[in-house]
């Protein structure tokens, strides 16, 4: 994967055939080679490669999304509230963050929360 990471994909393509040739089950290697054209394309993801990757990408999955991707979407939910409360200061009991786990909705509003 380090080729294909760095941008080398007929690099790693090669080493995802040899890959194939020694363990013709190779589930990385079969799902990658479809992605590149090379082989047809499955009906779904494997779920152990999904899992992997999200695997991989959880240790900076919230610096990525603030950093990177510039993710506003708690701060619209914060914008939400006080639009809707129409200029009063808001307030609830509670409060439920159901986002993708950061906690980042709910920085936004705990001000507003008992």
């Amino acid at each position: 994967m380090g080729f294909w990471k760095q941008g080398q994909v007929e690099v790693a393509s090669s080493w995802f055939r040899r890959a194939l040739a020694l363990q013709p089950e190779h589930s990385d290697a079969r799902y990658m080679l479809a992605i590149v054209g090379e082989l047809p394309l499955p009906d779904r993801t494997p779920p152990e490669w999904v899992r992997r990757l999200f695997d991989e990408y959880a240790p900076r999955f919230e610096q990525h999304l603030l950093e990177k991707l510039n993710y506003q979407g708690p701060q619209a939910v914060r914008q939400g509230i006080l639009a809707a409360a129409g200029g009063a200061s808001p307030w609830f009991e509670r409060a439920l963050d159901l986002g993708c786990g950061t906690g980042l909705a709910g920085s936004q509003v705990r001000s507003y929360v008992g």
